[in-house]
């Protein structure tokens, strides 16, 4: 078989599966066939898959690539080792690492559940990128609207750390994206988008879930506090939650939110401080 008669029965192999909604399966026959250099490995790959597949299918197999699942935890989270998972260590104190949840960031997805962008093929880098920025625009939108639980509600502490986890999400996939702009030339940068204009608009949101996460640790505080109130607790169980309370509270006042947790996103801290010395500089 010619490698162009190969090539064309792949697409359309992939073309087949994306239309049955399996994805999954149609990046395995995508990456597994560029793997073996089926396809073109230079910046010519994207308008060869437009072409043969079509823009709608294109469309649809970088949206894949883009929540392709990391390879390594689920949805961006694995057992703490600190405290094997109990959030607390010896003598009733919080694991710092992960701030008494049990459960810390995955270091190889940066918390966003989805496969590092160096497992995505070179030439539709740039386009995955893209459209995660809009997948993380979208959930941060969406995040921003729900409102914190009160205290009172059935389970308000646990659906308080989720929502909690979900801005951790987002701020690990701009820390992903500002990484990537700052290793990579502005030739590789996408079309109609400067370096500039992309890391700031990572900052910006970034910002916004910063201010969101020190509200939902105060608020962590407070549910913490009304379990010892409504449930009378005493002795270890009530110094354990209240040093819980204290750690939140400590937290939430940090310059840098969330600093020394498996949570703590350093390189995207570092442009934020950056972004905000060159709005102040004379």
């Amino acid at each position: 078989m010619r490698p162009n008669d190969q090539s064309i029965k792949i697409l359309k192999s992939i073309s087949k599966e994306l239309d049955a909604g399996h994805k999954a399966k149609a990046v395995r026959v995508f990456t597994n066939s560029y793997a073996q250099n089926v396809f073109p490995t230079n910046s010519k790959l994207p308008d060869v898959l437009q072409k043969s597949i079509g823009k709608k299918h294109t469309a649809q197999l970088i949206d894949s690539l883009a929540q392709l699942p990391c390879f390594f935890c689920k949805k961006g989270l694995e057992p703490c080792e600190r405290c094997e998972g109990q959030g607390m260590i010896a003598g009733n104190a919080v694991c710092e690492a992960c701030i008494g949840f049990g459960y810390a960031r995955c270091d190889f997805c940066d918390g966003t559940g989805w496969a590092t962008l160096r497992a995505i093929p070179e030439p539709l880098r740039w386009n995955v990128i893209m459209r995660r920025i809009k997948l993380i625009d979208r959930l941060l939108v969406k995040s921003l609207k729900r409102d914190i639980p009160k205290p009172s509600n059935p389970n308000a502490f646990q659906r308080t750390s989720q929502l909690l986890l979900k801005f951790n999400r987002i701020l690990g996939g701009l820390e992903n994206t500002i990484t990537m702009v700052d290793d990579s030339s502005p030739a590789d940068i996408a079309p109609k988008i400067t370096r500039t204009k992309l890391k700031e608009t990572c900052i910006k949101a970034a910002i916004k879930c910063e201010g969101a996460i020190r509200d939902l640790l105060r608020s962590l505080s407070t549910c913490v506090e009304h379990l010892i109130r409504t449930q009378r607790l005493a002795g270890s169980a009530k110094e354990k939650l209240l040093k819980k309370a204290e750690h939140y509270i400590f937290l939430s006042g940090q310059t840098n939110v969330l600093e020394n947790s498996s949570f703590e996103h350093p390189f995207l801290q570092k442009a934020i401080d950056e972004y905000k010395n060159s709005r102040i500089a004379p």
